[in-house]
């Protein structure tokens, strides 16, 4: 969605039931600019995520950071401006 991207992944629960969480990240110029892509995040990818709730949607945020810890890859959003490290 423009101008900002969303990252919809689902989330077990204490109970295990899953949820579906919808993360929005920052403006797609500066994503596409730090190296993001369609392909940067795959199905199945396991993340753990940091940001902050929505206001109004249960089960949104604004996400700050994202690390997928299998390969080392890193997403900030530092300021105004995100950033990435790529996988080792």
């Amino acid at each position: 969605v423009n101008p900002h991207p969303f990252l919809v992944i689902d989330v077990k629960d204490s109970s295990g039931s899953t949820q579906s969480w919808r993360l929005e990240m920052d403006n797609l110029s500066e994503l596409t600019e730090v190296g993001m892509t369609s392909q940067t995040l795959k199905p199945g990818d396991r993340v753990v995520v940091a940001g902050n709730p929505s206001r109004k949607n249960q089960q949104s945020l604004y996400m700050r950071r994202l690390d997928r810890p299998a390969d080392g890859f890193l997403y900030e959003q530092v300021g105004n401006s995100p950033r990435i490290r790529h996988p080792r």
